[in-house]
C-alpha cells in the first residue's frame, strides 16, 4: 500500500512527515566539512561531530534556488534511505514544497530526479504558503474559527527571502505577491558583524552564529523601553 511522503525543502532545513502521521521529522539542508580534520556530514551526521568551529557550509540553494543538485541528492539519499522516514520511494507518492514562482527549468530537473533518479510514484510541487492555506490546523486563527476565513495573508520567512502572499476563497492573488529580499540568512550575518565587530572574530562560524540566534534572539514587544533597559 503507498503512502504519502510530504516534504517542506527548505534551503537550511528540511521537515518532512507522512500524511497522516502526527510526527514530523526536521532535517540539516546543508553538507558540512570540518576545517581540521576535513570531515564531511550529510545532514543530520553534522550532529555527531564535536569540531563545530570552523565548519565549511556548502547549500544546496543559492538566493533562494535550488541549484546545486549533486549536494541535494546527497542529502536526500541520507533523508530517504538512512534516516527514520524509512522511505521506499517506489511505493511513496511525494509532496514537494518549492519556492513562489519557482523557474521552469529548476522545476523540470526537480522531476527528472524525482522519477528517474528516485523511482516515486507520483510527484506533487505546492509553495509552502499553499499548504497553510489547504491544511485543516484550524487552531492558528484566535479564538479557533469554526470556518476558514474568505481573506488570508501568509507570510512565509525563509532562509533567502520573505514571500507574502494574499489568498481569496483558497486561491492567491498571483499579481499582489510581494517577495522581501530579507531572510534567516541576513539575520544571522547581522549577528556575526555584531559578535566579530565587540567580542570574538565569528565571520567564519555560521552553524555557530545561527545557533545562537534560534536560541537567545527574540522580537521585542517594547523596543524602546528595552534599548532604555540595556543602558
Amino acid at each position: 500500500m503507498s503512502r504519502t511522503l510530504i516534504i517542506d525543502n527548505g534551503s537550511f532545513s528540511i521537515k518532512a512527515g507522512y500524511e497522516n502521521d502526527e510526527i514530523c521529522r526536521e532535517f540539516p539542508n546543508y553538507v558540512m566539512k570540518t576545517k581540521h580534520t576535513k570531515m564531511v556530514y550529510v545532514s543530520d551526521l553534522v550532529n555527531e561531530t564535536n569540531d563545530i568551529s570552523g565548519l565549511y557550509f556548502r547549500s544546496p540553494f543559492d538566493k533562494g534556488y535550488l541549484v546545486n543538485w549533486d549536494t541535494q541528492t546527497a542529502i536526500w539519499d541520507r533523508l530517504f534511505y538512512k534516516s527514520a522516514l524509512n522511505c521506499s520511494p517506489i511505493d511513496t507518492k511525494l509532496i514537494l514544497t518549492e519556492p513562489t514562482f519557482n523557474l521552469p527549468e529548476i522545476k523540470e530537473n526537480m522531476q527528472q530526479i524525482v522519477f528517474e533518479e528516485y523511482g516515486f510514484e507520483s510527484l506533487f510541487c505546492i509553495p509552502a504558503a499553499d499548504i497553510v492555506v489547504k491544511s485543516n490546523l484550524l487552531d492558528i486563527f484566535e479564538g479557533k474559527r469554526l470556518e476558514k476565513p474568505d481573506c488570508m495573508i501568509v507570510v512565509d520567512i525563509g532562509q533567502y527571502f520573505t514571500y507574502v502572499t494574499p489568498y481569496l476563497l483558497g486561491y492567491p492573488i498571483k499579481e499582489a505577491i510581494k517577495r522581501v529580499d530579507v531572510g534567516g540568512l541576513v539575520l544571522s550575518n547581522v549577528l556575526k558583524t555584531l559578535v566579530s565587530y565587540r567580542s570574538w572574530d565569528m565571520m567564519e562560524e555560521t552553524l555557530i552564529v545561527n545557533d545562537l540566534k534560534e536560541k537567545i534572539c527574540y522580537v521585542s514587544q517594547d523596543f524602546k523601553a528595552e534599548m532604555q533597559n540595556s543602558k
